[in-house]
């Protein structure tokens, strides 16, 4: 009888630590993360337009367009999402002090855990709208203004305006 409660406890205690695992695995489990500390997973952008920039700073045109992203950023629809990836995978403290320097007003990420669905791109700048719901992506090559950004943007259907 003393083993068999001893057998019961020992399966309580890994069965505990299994759902602990589990729990704390969901809840650190995330595709993407800003410099600013959100967590995102691809899924939560079904909705939307997903606009991702890269960018590096020893590319000139990529720093150019920064201005015109930030008036882009300024005066999109609601259910349009920037941000901005570094290509040369710089750390976060690198990342801060780029957002400074050049003024970057829109989501830079600073961790990418799960790659998105396009390819990197072979060089900068390179921009892509991912549409809503079905995930594809148009790639944008050189310097973006708000302008070419909107026109991007109105092959999608209702793309409601910002409040």
């Amino acid at each position: 009888m003393k083993q068999k409660l001893t057998w019961i406890l020992a399966f309580i205690v890994l069965l505990l630590v299994l759902i602990t695992v589990i729990l704390k695995y969901q809840s650190n489990h995330y595709d993407f993360m800003t410099t600013g500390g959100q967590q995102y997973n691809h899924d939560d952008f079904t909705d939307k337009v997903l606009i991702v920039n890269y960018f590096a700073e020893w590319c000139a045109p990529c720093l150019r367009e920064i201005p015109a992203l930030n008036e882009f950023v300024a005066q999109a629809p609601n259910n349009v999402e920037v941000f901005a990836v570094s290509f040369d995978k710089l750390p976060l403290d690198r990342l801060l002090a780029l957002e400074k320097k050049y003024n970057i007003e829109f989501a830079v990420i600073s961790e990418l855990h799960t790659p998105f669905k396009f390819e990197r791109p072979q060089y900068l700048p390179a921009t892509y709208i991912v549409g809503p719901n079905d995930g594809n992506a148009v790639a944008l090559f050189g310097e973006q203004s708000s302008e070419s950004l909107n026109a991007a943007i109105k092959s999608y259907q209702n793309i409601a305006p910002k409040d």
